[in-house]
């Protein structure tokens, strides 16, 4: 029984950590990236694996720089939707966190924000990779957003790496 029992258990740790295809097969896309506009910054920070049709898990950390606000604005977001295309990805995420009080700047926890990022080289990404994002108030906005892949205005990044594989 003992001999079963570790049997499995190097199975699920094989599949889970190396060799296995179980988890090789799922499209994953990672990014730290920066675009600035004028006196603006915007840094994205992100994680996805589409895991069935559009659903997809991870976490987007998207962070803004401008000195007309009054500090630095932080969201964290959980991504909930995702489809890659090529050497692109359209992902969803909803906001769980907002460093602003509640409805300042128009967005606020619950709303959700809609990536597109492209691997545009394998590196580096700078001024190589693209990236673009929209602010979304409710969940079927941001599903459409996914399913449907409409091409954007794309910026460039001026720092960072996209990688989607």
């Amino acid at each position: 029984m003992k001999k079963l029992v570790a049997l499995g258990l190097a199975v699920v740790l094989l599949l889970t950590f190396g060799g296995g295809t179980a988890l090789a097969a799922q499209p994953v896309a990672t990014g730290g990236a920066r675009i600035v506009t004028g006196d603006i910054r915007v840094d994205f920070s992100f994680t996805v694996r589409q895991t069935d049709g559009i659903s997809a898990q991870g976490t987007l950390n998207y962070t803004v720089h401008n000195p007309d606000y009054l500090s630095t604005r932080q969201l964290k977001c959980d991504v909930q939707y995702a489809k890659i295309v090529g050497n692109c990805i359209w992902f969803a995420a909803e906001i769980i966190r907002d460093s602003y009080p509640e409805g300042a700047g128009g967005i606020q926890v619950g709303y959700w924000v809609g990536v597109c990022a492209c691997d545009v080289s394998d590196d580096p990404g700078v001024n190589n990779d693209l990236i673009w994002r929209r602010f979304f108030s409710n969940e079927g906005e941001a599903s459409d957003f996914v399913a449907n892949t409409p091409s954007a205005m794309m910026s460039l990044i001026t720092d960072g790496n996209i990688q989607v594989r």
